[in-house]
């Protein structure tokens, strides 16, 4: 990383990214409100006659930005320009442009710069620098680019599947089918190490976010799940899921691109009256692909735990399942039964259930599609489920106050800049393994200036993990105390 100079004095640092969309898809991502508080931190544009004047970032409490629009040229450019990062520091400027390229993506550039007589700031410039990579991660991982359109009424020949963006819903309880493709279709694992590494880090995003796997199938260059979501935190999961996999996929192999294509592919699903038909079709990819001739011999999906309890994964939701099956048809054997209708469809292999469901993408009643059209227009629900108690996992006010308790501390210590207080990277960690916090939450919690920064805290302390037997012991108590059991002090 290197700082460009000129001799005006300006000094600048420039970084870029691929996105997948149009530019005006892009625009609405990166030059909005609501786009960048989708991806990023909360945003508000502030306008004067039609036009943005000012733009302003809130990073948690006390830690608000607020830049100028120096520049508005959509959907290709615009720049800002804020105070300095610390007291007595240059002005910065920040510019963003699009330029669409072939293939249906476009290049995200940024550039930020600041005028100085010396060197002194550089080294802030490049500490921007290597931050941008992880944010634009997010966007062009797991962003919902904001699109605005209505789900169409019955009988209106409307193709969404052909359109640029798949409409992204969250809501407590909802139930998911995913796929997520190789960049280009290239592999996303080449041999089994990368398939255990690519099912580990599914289960920890399912135990981070509370999430109820019923399926999955890990195949050369896509892989399946099907889940319940009983927290609205589906794009935050998959950000830290996809984006942690696939940072470590291009370490192992020296790899410079992306690994995945762009966003990741949802189908909603109604109830679990529909699970068996879903799972099932998951199921028997491997055998699709011609992986092997039976689900039973493919290590890397849920199947082989519903067909042998000694082979069940944790943070598989095998028992919640079946009993989807005993409920609707009753029965004494619901594993039995689904073992049977899963063996079924390799003698008459099933049509893909989405051929089914409505425009390709939900599956269920008309109700359920008159609910769903209600909350793309915005209209409250009248009904919502009660988020599920007893699977919701630890809140980051809960981890905040185990940490504190353990170590003596208030949360004024946690945010106080400069500290070096063992307790500020062991909740950092914490908090990103047992939450679906962001780094722009935690950013808030631990009085650091930018999201970027976490990262720095999270990777100090599995540092002391590795070396020290005392850090892993207290890491052992502080997760039983968050699990409801253990002393709540430091030993």
């Amino acid at each position: 990383m290197s700082v460009k100079e000129e001799a005006s004095g300006r000094r600048s640092i420039q970084v870029e990214v691929e996105v997948p969309g149009t530019p005006e898809e892009v625009w609405q991502a990166i030059a909005t409100g609501p786009g960048i508080s989708a991806w990023f931190t909360p945003a508000e544009f502030e306008e004067r006659d039609g036009k943005p004047v000012a733009v302003k970032l809130d990073f948690g409490p006390g830690m608000e930005s607020r830049s100028v629009v120096t520049a508005w040229d959509p959907p290709r450019m615009f720049a800002k320009e804020a105070d300095g990062w610390f007291p007595g520091s240059p002005p910065i400027a920040t510019e963003w442009s699009i330029e669409a390229r072939a293939g249906g993506v476009c290049v995200v550039r940024v550039v930020q710069s600041l005028f100085a007589s010396t060197d002194d700031w550089d080294q802030q410039l490049i500490g921007s620098e290597s931050g941008w990579p992880g944010a634009f991660r997010i966007l062009s991982l797991g962003s919902d680019l904001v699109l605005s359109f209505s789900l169409p009424s019955f009988g209106e020949c409307v193709d969404m599947v052909g359109m640029a963006r798949r409409l992204r819903l969250q809501y407590p309880d909802a139930i998911y089918h995913l796929m997520a493709r190789g960049n280009g279709r290239q592999d996303i694992v080449c041999d089994d190490v990368d398939r255990d590494r690519l099912q580990e880090h599914l289960g920890r995003a399912a135990i981070r976010c509370s999430w109820r796997v019923y399926a999955f199938a890990i195949m050369s260059n896509h892989l399946h799940v099907v889940l319940k979501t009983p927290q609205p935190n589906l794009a935050r999961g998959m950000q830290a899921f996809l984006s942690g996999y696939a940072n470590a996929w291009s370490r192992r192999h020296r790899f410079g691109g992306h690994v995945f294509q762009g966003r990741y592919r949802t189908e909603l699903v109604e109830d679990e009256t529909y699970l068996w038909t879903v799972t099932r079709y998951v199921h028997l990819n491997p055998v699709r692909g011609r992986l092997v001739e039976h689900p039973t011999a493919w290590a890397w999906s849920s199947y082989p735990g519903y067909a042998r309890r000694g082979r069940r994964l944790e943070w598989v939701a095998y028992d919640e399942l079946l009993a989807s099956w005993a409920g609707a048809f009753g029965g004494p054997d619901p594993a039995g039964a689904y073992r049977r209708y899963v063996t079924a469809g390799l003698a008459e292999p099933p049509e893909s259930p989405w051929k089914e469901a409505y425009h390709g993408w939900i599956l269920g009643s008309e109700a359920f599609i008159d609910r769903v059209r209600s909350m793309v227009r915005g209209e409250p629900r009248r009904e919502r489920r009660r988020e599920s108690r007893l699977i919701q996992g630890p809140t980051l006010s809960r981890v905040s106050d185990v940490v504190c308790t353990f170590y003596g501390v208030d949360r004024a210590e946690l945010r106080r800049r400069g500290s070096r207080h063992s307790a500020r990277p062991a909740l950092a960690y914490l908090a990103r393994s047992r939450t679906a916090a962001t780094n722009a939450e935690l950013a808030a919690v631990l009085g650091v200036s930018r999201a970027e920064s976490v990262p720095n805290l999270t990777r100090r302390f599995a540092a002391w993990l590795a070396t020290d037997a005392r850090a892993r012991e207290q890491l052992r108590t502080l997760e039983e105390e968050l699990d409801g059991s253990g002393p709540s002090e430091i030993t």
